[in-house]
């Protein structure tokens, strides 16, 4: 088996070349090139959430190039300025690096950002900052979506749920099936599909509702995202699976139901998540509602 080669450390250093002055340049799109020794890999969601930030913010960070148009650092904001049909776009040429020194750069631009570690204070903060001012663009192209920022929040200010771990298990199984009905008191309460009138009918025994309260799953994928502690079941449909077309059939379906069950001019409260609020505002007007939001602040 050969010995693999070692290069030994001389006591003599190669002299270093003077460090340039940086300039910005604007070049044609069409002539950079995507180095063929970045190792990254650029899924679609990150190019459309860079795409998304320039087109809001600007183009703020330059592309790096060589003097032959090789992209150093920025094969990603590249091709989201081609999705936006960008031409131009703002580089500087490094042209004072070897071969070497451009092939160590790359793997330095890509991977020294991920020893970084998260202030999670100063993150959380600054998140509630632009959940709770008026913006013209989504907080989630800042990388953030709903779920992130809930998980934040739940590891800095702990999970409501860990006050209930003392709460005694019940001694006997559930017993409640599909189409049975509790009364209590004035009150009943149906097991069944909100999308069938029959259990609408059932519950309202001839009468017809002024207020709904109502919080349908946000077809949102349960598993972690509930709680770190991931002690929550999937919800039996409208948990992630759906395509949006698919989830505004399923919010029609409901509202259509409940409309029908109310008087001319009951108020329908319906809980949403803010990533899925415009699917809801489209089934809602689809049949015929008034779409008005209003939002809170779980404490």
């Amino acid at each position: 088996m050969a010995a693999r080669k070692r290069v030994r450390p001389t006591n003599s250093r190669p002299k270093r070349k003077t460090q340039p002055r940086l300039s910005i340049k604007y070049v044609s799109i069409e002539t950079l090139c995507p180095s063929s020794a970045n190792p990254r890999r650029h899924p679609d969601k990150q190019i459309a959430l860079i795409a998304a930030n320039i087109n809001r913010h600007g183009f703020n960070v330059p592309i790096l190039i060589d003097q032959h148009g090789n992209v150093l650092s920025g094969n990603a904001r590249m091709l989201a300025a081609l999705s936006l049909g960008q031409t131009t776009v703002p580089t500087v040429c490094l042209d004072h690096l070897s071969d070497a020194q451009k092939r160590a750069f790359i793997l330095a631009e890509n991977r020294l950002s991920e020893l970084a570690d998260w202030d999670r204070d100063v993150l959380h903060k600054e998140l509630q900052h632009l959940m709770n001012v008026e913006l013209d663009f989504e907080v989630e192209i800042t990388g953030f979506d709903t779920i992130d920022i809930d998980n934040l929040e739940i590891s800095i200010e702990g999970d409501p749920e860990d006050d209930n771990e003392d709460i005694p298990q019940p001694e006997q199984l559930a017993i409640t099936r599909p189409g049975q009905m509790w009364l209590l008191g004035d009150h009943r309460l149906v097991c069944g599909d909100a999308r069938d009138p029959a259990n609408y009918a059932r519950v309202l025994d001839g009468n017809q509702a002024q207020m709904v309260f109502t919080d349908p799953p946000y077809n949102v994928v349960i598993g972690h995202n509930a709680s770190p502690s991931a002690r929550h079941r999937e919800f039996e449909m409208a948990s992630g699976e759906m395509s949006p077309k698919d989830f505004v059939e399923f919010l029609e379906s409901f509202l259509s139901c409940t409309t029908a069950a109310c008087l001319d001019g009951a108020i329908i409260f319906t809980c949403m998540d803010w990533r899925h609020d415009h699917l809801l505002k489209q089934a809602a007007e689809g049949i015929g509602l008034v779409h008005c939001p209003s939002s809170y602040k779980l404490e």
